[in-house]
């Protein structure tokens, strides 16, 4: 594929979503375009900015402080000075990448109350808005198989059968918690669309079609995205990827079941293509299934209503109660002009005149800070980059398992800081005694 080559430095941002192989394509680049190491030589133009380990954010984890941690000025302040730095040294032949699949948070976030828009809006206004800045965002099918993951890394460290888990048996707060994923995270046209109504340029790799084309995501994203010169679609071969996404099929499923999850997803989806596929500023790479089944489908603007799919999810395994939408998530009262509106008045730009076409369903209006919500802040828990959150919710048993977890680790980081200090000591005192020796030696001569 060939890409034309800008007149100035671009600005990507990698928006994952979470369990679409966010985790491949952070570490390729930190591995292979940042500026602490020696980068792949095609990518020497392009700079993925280092950010050292903070408490378990590994460094490929590294900008997902500026959406989980967005309250702690002194982090968030030390990443926006590398990520300016590394701007201010780029060329007009690349640019900088950056990204984490904490940017999937758009909308009300009623769980985590986590705002990657605003994030986004900051790092806009430290590097003095950039020209050519895109974001980019996984496409993951089935997507049936993307539902399934999320549940299973929500509850990865205490074992929650899926029944469980969608219907809130336990009477966790994680109803809210599941709201919040099926709308934001397992919802990657939406997180498309969404970044389309602040005017941004969107670039959609279809997952499927790049296993198609026997290629791998974080590749496709080098070559064909920032344009490096490959050899057949590839920079690094596939013997040299460090991490790979585990199929997420499940016993307690049957092939009906999930097939009908997948119908209910598609739905959804299907609802934006009449927004997106005709959007000069929107793209798809390797289109491949993406809409491909929508003239087959029944839909309607009801496939987008999040507490709606969810009862459908929840009826399809009988549980006993439906599902309510989370306080202040319904914005239906605001009309569509108004919010156009807000779009143009926060952000200088209005989807290309087309923002007033069709509203959200259960969207905040853009640009809403967190604490501006109305909402009960529930626990917050991360649930793949492992970082330090509160927990308020001692009787939950996943809470409190990974809590135990947590205090594992950070115990395990004490005990490695204890035995590096005493063999640092302990080297120190042997040089001491020696040097000590040889002096004594020295007068006894």
């Amino acid at each position: 594929m060939s890409i034309p080559q800008a007149q100035h430095k671009r600005l990507i941002l990698f928006a994952g979503p979470h369990k679409s192989a966010s985790s491949t394509v952070q570490e390729f680049f930190m591995r292979h375009a940042s500026d602490k190491r020696k980068k792949h030589p095609m990518l020497r133009n392009w700079t993925w900015p280092y950010n050292p380990r903070y408490k378990r954010f590994l460094p490929r984890k590294g900008f997902a402080p500026l959406v989980v941690k967005h309250d702690d000025a002194e982090l968030t302040a030390g990443i926006y000075g590398r990520l300016k730095g590394a701007w201010q040294n780029a060329t007009a032949t690349g640019g900088i990448l950056f990204g984490s699949e904490e940017f999937d948070r758009f909308g009300p976030c009623p769980w985590s109350h986590r705002n990657a828009t605003h994030a986004i809006h900051e790092v806009l206004e430290i590097l003095q808005h950039p020209k050519d800045f895109t974001i980019v965002v996984n496409y993951r099918l089935p997507r049936a198989d993307h539902w399934i993951s999320i549940w299973k890394q929500l509850t990865r460290t205490h074992y929650v059968s899926y029944r469980d888990y969608i219907c809130n048996t336990e009477q966790r707060q994680d109803d809210v918690m599941t709201w919040e994923y099926l709308d934001a995270v397992a919802n990657p046209l939406g997180l498309a669309y969404h970044f389309r109504s602040n005017g941004w340029n969107v670039q959609l790799v279809d997952m499927a079609g790049v296993a198609e084309a026997k290629l791998d995501v974080a590749n496709v994203v080098a070559c064909e995205i920032l344009g490096v010169p490959c050899d057949d679609g590839w920079l690094v071969s596939a013997d040299q990827q460090i991490l790979q996404n585990r199929k997420s099929g499940d016993p307690e499923l049957s092939e009906t079941q999930l097939h009908e999850i997948e119908e209910l997803f598609l739905q959804r989806d299907c609802t934006y293509r009449q927004l997106l596929e005709h959007d000069p500023n929107f793209s798809v790479i390797h289109k491949d299934q993406l809409w491909a089944r929508c003239d087959s489908l029944q839909f309607d603007d009801a496939s987008r209503d999040t507490t709606v799919l969810l009862n459908k999810l929840r009826s399809q395994v009988k549980c006993d109660v439906a599902a309510a939408a989370p306080p202040d998530s319904n914005r239906e009262d605001e009309s569509a002009a108004q919010r156009n509106s807000q779009h143009h008045n926060n952000h200088g730009e209005n989807f290309n005149g087309r923002g007033a076409d069709v509203g959200y369903e259960h969207r905040a209006p853009e640009g809403e800070l967190p604490s501006q919500s109305k909402m009960k802040s529930p626990p917050h828990v991360d649930e793949q980059d492992g970082s330090e959150q509160s927990r308020n919710d001692p009787s939950n048993p996943i809470m409190l398992q990974r809590q135990q977890h947590e205090a594992h680790a950070e115990f395990m980081v004490l005990v490695q800081q204890a035995i590096l200090s005493v063999v640092t000591i302990s080297m120190l005192l042997v040089l001491f005694w020696r040097k000590r020796s040889t002096k004594k030696q020295r007068i006894r001569k």
